[in-house]
This record gives C-alpha cells, sequence and structure tokens, in this order.
C-alpha cells in the first residue's frame, strides 16, 4: 500500500508540472502569435511608406513641386558672365 501512495504521489507532481508546462507553454504560443500579427502590420506599414516615399520623390513629382514654388530648370534660366573686379 505504501509503494501505490508514493507512486500516485509521484504521478500527480508529474502531472502537476505537465499541466503547468503546458500552460507556459500556450502563453508563449500566444505571445508568439501577437508579435507575429505586429510584424506583419509593420511590415505592411514600411511598404506603404515607401511607396509614398517614391510617389512624393519622383522626378515628375519634384519638377511639379519647383514649378509651383517658382524654380526654373538651369537651361532656362539667364545667365550674366561672371563680372570682373577692377585691379
Amino acid at each position: 500500500m505504501k509503494s501505490a501512495f508514493r507512486w500516485a504521489t509521484v504521478y500527480i507532481v508529474l502531472l502537476v508540472g505537465l499541466t503547468a508546462l503546458g500552460h507556459y507553454n500556450q502563453r508563449q504560443a500566444a505571445h508568439l502569435q501577437a508579435l507575429l500579427s505586429q510584424e506583419a502590420e509593420l511590415e505592411q506599414k514600411e511598404l506603404r511608406l515607401t511607396q509614398e516615399h517614391y510617389r512624393l520623390t519622383a522626378p515628375l513629382a519634384l519638377l511639379e513641386w519647383a514649378e509651383a514654388r517658382g524654380y526654373l530648370p538651369m537651361s532656362l534660366g539667364r545667365w550674366a558672365p561672371p563680372e570682373r573686379s577692377a585691379p
């Protein structure tokens, strides 16, 4: 009878330990899923920002921005020869 109680105690201790380990594993899995979804959201945000960056810095977009502010291309500017200072 003593042997049965000892084995029952060992069995219960191992069962409680396995339950605790399973609970910890499930918490870690939930945390991992949260991190993976956050990573996917950040990758989508990075993609959107990269596309917006290229849209704003495209050559035609920069040309429109410059023309709206009165800039002229160098080829259309009037160049005056440099003034010489008197010796």
